[in-house]
């Protein structure tokens, strides 16, 4: 993830008691007018994988339909933030984040100063500046609904997740966590994904890092919105994800890494982690033909620097291409979030280094979630790499139809940025299906459970054992209800924290009881196992 810049607003959000409004059917979303009439009935997307010519063009102006010579694709400036007031640039903020709602009649963009923004994905007007969203305060469509949306306090302080329903501008609070939280990690001050996770694509279950108020990392937890329920926790021990996000399906939660963890998945409730990348590149989760999850990354590490993917179910790695071509290389990002075709993952690239261009550099292009994929190309994005900002950050919809990305149109302004997007008719892209059927996905750790074993006691010295049903450490306490993190007095491990043992010095030889209390480092929830001494 690139650093963001921290902005200190306050903006005071209403709040507003209304419930969740029902599931709305979605059809496949019309092409905006400015793309009505263009294509012919026989268009089809191009999959040659040549260095085409990019066409040079003065930027266009708003809400007009421009051919890319290349592809023939429909391209139309989406925002034009000096003639809109728009501090700064209006821009996608990211690829990893749904631009469009559920109906794809909207589009949201964020500001230099910290606001977001929506269109109107038809007519491409201003809407409205959204209030109560103010930096990171990362915005997701309602899946359904596409009037809602989902918002966190800025960087997550606070620790709620809230639902704004866009044409009033009234909040309510759908998810508080902070005395759960706290009463987990003291310290805990900010839930949030660090900007770069989403929910499961129905928008129920999510996955959150929990930092303190210096930012140190403190832990991992999944939730239930439909339940209000907590699922898993997990400590990190200060090893500081770089991200987190929920699955497509929910039944996963990737935790992206720089560290020796590096990125790993685990089950939705935080069991059965397995690592599934040594780095945490720029990616994201999509859906392959299979119906299976799967993350889609780049491993610059690799010879060919494969932009692959690996099916969370199964852990198998595909790679898909290579990046490195004829001794290039470029920088990328991934947009998995066309749900309702899938099998499909959105790729824009930027920062080439070679002398060479090659023929995906600096462009949009769409890439089957198969091995040997098929690619097809859709745009340019004419963007000249001068910082963050300026970083194309494409972004698909989930129909597949409308890309929306971000330019500076060859100023090479690291600010004079705007959205720009590519309409595509719903036939170009099909879902190809795929050769096996998702099942469920590996068990869950089961509650941590303790077995007591041999318990001596001669006169005033005792032993006992114990062994759990999965790794864990434990302490002992000569009183009941103890929390294992207030416990110093170790018990010994062994046999990877499933064996453990205590010998100690009573203060009296009559009988007494002692406790032993044990905590999974799978699961971070802890039990009491209560020891006769006699």
């Amino acid at each position: 993830m690139q650093p963001r810049k921290m902005l200190a607003l306050s903006i005071v959000a209403s709040l507003s008691s209304l419930g969740c409004a029902s599931a709305f059917a979605q059809s496949a979303p019309e092409l905006s007018p400015a793309c009505a009439s263009f294509y012919p009935a026989d268009f089809k997307l191009s999959s040659t994988r040549h260095i085409d010519a990019i066409p040079s063009t003065a930027r266009p102006a708003k809400g007009v339909a421009l051919k890319e010579g290349a592809y023939n694709t429909c391209l139309v400036r989406a925002t034009n933030h000096t003639a809109e007031g728009v501090d700064g640039f209006s821009r996608n903020d990211y690829s990893r984040r749904q631009a469009f709602n559920a109906d794809s009649s909207q589009y949201l963009t964020y500001a230099l100063n910290g606001f977001w923004q929506t269109y109107n994905a038809r007519t491409f007007g201003f809407s409205k500046q959204l209030p109560g969203l103010a930096g990171d305060a990362e915005p997701q469509w309602h899946p359904s609904n596409p009037d809602k949306l989902y918002y966190l306090p800025t960087n997550g302080v606070g620790m709620r997740l809230n639902e704004l329903t866009v044409s009033t501008g009234t909040t309510r609070v759908v998810g508080d966590f902070a005395t759960r939280l706290k009463a987990r990690w003291p310290t805990a001050n900010a839930a949030w994904t660090r900007s770069e996770g989403s929910p499961s694509k129905d928008g129920r279950y999510w996955c959150f890092m929990v930092d303190d108020a210096n930012w140190n990392s403190l832990g991992v937890f999944t939730w239930d919105r439909d339940t209000n329920a907590i699922l898993g926790t997990l400590d990190t021990k200060g090893d500081r994800p770089d991200h987190v996000s929920m699955s497509p399906s929910g039944n996963y939660c990737v935790i992206s890494g720089d560290s020796a963890s590096g990125t790993v998945v685990a089950n939705r409730d935080l069991s059965n982690r397995r690592k599934i990348h040594a780095k945490s590149e720029h990616s994201d989760l999509a859906i392959d033909a299979n119906g299976d999850d799967v993350y889609v990354s780049v491993d610059y590490q690799a010879n060919a620097g494969d932009l692959f993917m690996v099916n969370l179910r199964t852990g198998v790695r595909t790679n898909l291409l290579p990046t490195y071509v004829n001794g290039s290389a470029t920088a990328l990002h991934v947009s998995g979030k066309g749900f309702n075709k899938p099998g499909w993952a959105l790729v824009s690239t930027y920062a080439d280094n070679s002398g060479s261009r090659q023929w995906l550099h600096r462009k949009m292009f769409l890439v089957q979630l198969a091995a040997n994929p098929i690619t097809y190309n859709l745009g340019f994005s004419r963007v000249v790499s001068n910082g963050y900002w300026s970083e194309p950050h494409a972004s698909i919809n989930r129909d597949l139809t409308k890309v929306l990305f971000n330019s500076n149109w060859g100023t090479s302004s690291a600010t004079d940025v705007d959205a720009y997007l590519i309409d595509i008719p719903a036939s170009a892209v099909k879902t190809i299906p795929g050769t096996g059927t998702p099942t469920t996905p590996p068990p869950a750790t089961p509650p941590l459970a303790i077995t007591l074993g041999a318990v001596t006691k001669s006169g005033y010295n005792a032993t006992y054992a114990l062994s759990t049903n999965q790794p864990a450490r434990c302490r002992a306490a000569w009183s009941a209800g103890n929390a294992y993190d207030a416990l110093y007095d170790a018990i010994t491990t062994a046999t990877g924290g499933l064996k453990h043992s205590k010998a100690l010095t009573l203060g009296s030889t009559s009988s007494q009881t002692v406790y032993a209390v044990c905590k999974s480092d799978i699961l971070g929830t802890e039990k009491e196992q209560a020891i006769l001494l006699k």
